[in-house]
Order: structure tokens, then C-alpha cells, then sequence
């Protein structure tokens, strides 16, 4: 699992333009890859949804804290999909 996170986030930064760094926030922690279609879990923390949704299939524990979930429901998180597709406008090429 860790060598596919640290893989995945080396070929996010050797797609980007040399001079765009992906910020941190816009990083799923799970897949460690730019967010598509980010969503809010119950441990506070945004995921990709798909990552997220496979974790919690498997966990009931959040993968950042590793503390156990009151809930399994995840919501859209509009304000992050939002400044991620900002971003990415003024970062063009990036994926």
C-alpha cells in the first residue's frame, strides 16, 4: 500500500509542469494523486472518492487517524472541487 501511494505521487509530480506544485490539500492522502471528485469523510479529512470509498469497504477506521469512524457516510466537498479546478485552469496540464 505504501509503495503504491509513493509511487502514485511520484508520477503526479513528474506529470505537473516543472514550475506547478500541486499543493498538499489537493493530494487525496490515500492515492496521494490530484483529486477529481473530492468528498468529505467523518473524520474531517477529504478523500477521492473511489480511495475512500474502497477504504471503507475494508475499515471502519479513518486512514489518516486511524481512529474508528462514527459513520461511513462520505459528502461532496464543493469548495475543494472547486479551488482544485481553479487550480488546475491556471496550472493546464497538470492531472
Amino acid at each position: 500500500e505504501r509503495e503504491r501511494r509513493e509511487e502514485s505521487m511520484r508520477e503526479s509530480r513528474e506529470r505537473a509542469p516543472r514550475d506547478a506544485v500541486i499543493p498538499n490539500e489537493y493530494l487525496c492522502p490515500i492515492t496521494m494523486t490530484l483529486m477529481r471528485d473530492p468528498v468529505l469523510a467523518m473524520d474531517g479529512h477529504s478523500y477521492e472518492r473511489d480511495a475512500i470509498m474502497h477504504w471503507l469497504r475494508r475499515s471502519d477506521k479513518s486512514p489518516k487517524t486511524n481512529c474508528s469512524l462514527q459513520s461511513k457516510i462520505v459528502v461532496p466537498n464543493h469548495a475543494l472541487k472547486s479551488m482544485i479546478i481553479e487550480w488546475k485552469e491556471a496550472n493546464p496540464g497538470v492531472e
